[in-house]
């Protein structure tokens, strides 16, 4: 392997590439928020828009988990996972040398692997923790901008190629039963401002094939989306936001999008990295709930129409 391929390869091969993926939404160069710009956001940013919807704030990266609130597992729904580093290094090297064919052979094979929960799982436990370390290079800079753009692109070109369609293993899990006679609606955006989307595309694919009619996505405007939300009834809103930047832009798309839906109730539902740094996260943003990964969404987005269904609150 080259220097630069020992370089850019030293994230991933630590002991943290064997975690589970930390966020919905792991696309595009988002690596962690550097040090001055959290401390802006906790001295500024947030107090502030905290201190206008009424919020008493938890300390920024003091995330608790909370699991308790929810009757759903939020536990990854196959066994751990079966991609090791070694794996994650050779994909992502494939990636960075412009080599499909051996990508695509790393996906096929894990596809293979997992079965009916082949996407769901190939998506968190391979695209997902390699989109993230693209990010941490970017943001270290032992990749260039260029370099991480194409090693995405390959990644969307990747998930376009993977097959999907209805999914009886999942529908059976973490599909609500229709109401009214109709499937559950659900309406996925990337946070206002937000140029990440690989994580959507996935969470997109995810909720199809678990039978959810979808809406949305990467290259929708905010007033488009606020007219499809008071022209068809939607019950979940997914928002995937990456970046704390985007905290009051989102906030306020949010309210937007409650004040013009036909569905007086809607969930909301956020994802993303930076539910692992803001634990005050879906308070500020005026949200329902927030999800981790793939699987738990689903999960989630699922208890959030049964409880409303049982008149119970979300």
């Amino acid at each position: 392997m080259s220097d630069r391929g020992d370089k850019r390869l030293a994230s991933a091969s630590s002991p943290s590439a064997d975690r589970a993926p930390t966020g919905i939404e792991a696309g595009g160069p988002a690596g962690p928020i550097s040090s001055p710009l959290v401390k802006i956001l906790e001295a500024d940013v947030i107090p502030k828009l905290a201190a206008a919807r009424g919020i008493q704030l938890a300390p920024l990266h003091q995330w608790v988990s909370n699991s308790s609130q929810h009757d759903y597992t939020r536990q990854r729904a196959a066994s751990p996972a079966t991609v090791n580093s070694e794996q994650l290094d050779a994909f992502l090297e494939s990636l960075l040398d412009d080599d499909l064919t051996k990508a695509w052979e790393i996906v096929e094979r894990h596809l293979k692997q997992d079965g009916a929960l082949g996407f769901m799982n190939c998506c968190q436990d391979l695209l997902q923790p390699v989109a993230q370390t693209l990010g941490e290079m970017w943001e270290a800079d032992t990749a260039d901008f260029h370099q991480v753009t194409r090693a995405i692109g390959h990644l969307q070109a990747l998930l376009r190629r993977m097959p999907s369609g209805p999914n009886p293993a999942l529908t059976e899990r973490v599909t609500p039963s229709p109401h009214d006679g109709q499937h559950p609606r659900v309406m996925l955006l990337p946070a206002a401002g937000e140029q990440h989307t690989l994580g959507i595309s996935m969470l997109g694919r995810a909720f199809s094939d678990a039978g959810w009619l979808i809406d949305g996505g990467p290259g929708l405007s905010i007033a488009e989306s606020r007219r499809r939300m008071a022209r068809s009834s939607y019950d979940v809103l997914g928002i995937s936001i990456s970046c704390a930047c985007w905290i009051e832009s989102t906030a306020t798309q949010i309210e937007e999008l409650r004040s013009a839906s036909r569905n007086r109730e809607l969930q909301v539902l956020i994802g993303g990295p930076l539910l692992s740094l803001e634990p005050n996260l879906v308070t500020l943003l005026g949200a329902d709930d927030s999800a981790t990964n793939l699987h738990e969404a689903l999960e989630v987005a699922a208890a959030m129409l049964n409880r409303s269904a049982a008149g119970a609150p979300c």
